[in-house]
């Protein structure tokens, strides 16, 4: 080992003064080279450290929030009122026997005359929700007062019905009629 030491020391006296620098210019960039190094590793460090810790308070404040009897009151609350506004059902075809029913004991209710409630399509299951529309059309005769007292109907049933279109067609030797297309809430039950 120490003649390793005594060769390189006499290898370095036999350099001349620019190869010296160079050497010294080299060694100077390794250091460099590792103290960014170093700097970049304690950096990235640090930010783990402080993303970890943010991870941390927010997870623990989920878990208070979570805990809180408040919260989940209100939780059970909102759940109720999903539950309560949708047609809960393990059939599809239930289902939309339940909201054509609905939809027509609403209309009658209203004062509509000669209703006809049809179901379309239902609509495919997107990503994991487990709400559905049922696609619903009603058709009746049109009257403004039973138009208005069938709007006021819709809002005070439990059923969630969402309305997307209303057109009122009339004939001149025919009653004018009116077609509404809505949708209305399904979560299909587990069987």
């Amino acid at each position: 080992m120490m003649t390793l030491w005594r060769e390189l020391l006499l290898s370095l006296r036999a350099m001349t003064a620019r190869e010296r620098a160079g050497l010294a210019m080299l060694a100077a960039l390794l250091v460099t080279a590792l103290a960014a190094g170093s700097l970049d590793w304690a950096l990235g460090a640090g930010l783990a450290a402080h993303e970890a810790q943010a991870r941390h308070a927010q997870a623990a404040a989920t878990l208070a929030r979570d805990s809180d009897p408040a919260f989940q009151e209100s939780l059970a609350v909102e759940t109720n009122k999903v539950w309560r506004w949708s047609i809960v059902e393990a059939s599809e075809g239930v289902a939309q026997a339940q909201a054509i029913a609905a939809l027509e004991g609403v209309a009658l209710q209203a004062g509509l005359a000669n209703v006809a409630v049809t179901a379309g399509e239902l609509a495919p299951r997107e990503n994991s929700s487990a709400v559905r529309p049922l696609s619903l059309t009603l058709s009746a005769d049109f009257d403004w007062a039973s138009f208005l007292a069938l709007l006021e109907a819709m809002q005070a049933t439990d059923l969630s019905l969402t309305l997307e279109a209303v057109e009122v067609a009339a004939d001149q030797d025919q009653a004018p009629t009116l077609t509404m297309r809505l949708r209305a809430p399904f979560m299909q039950e587990a069987q």
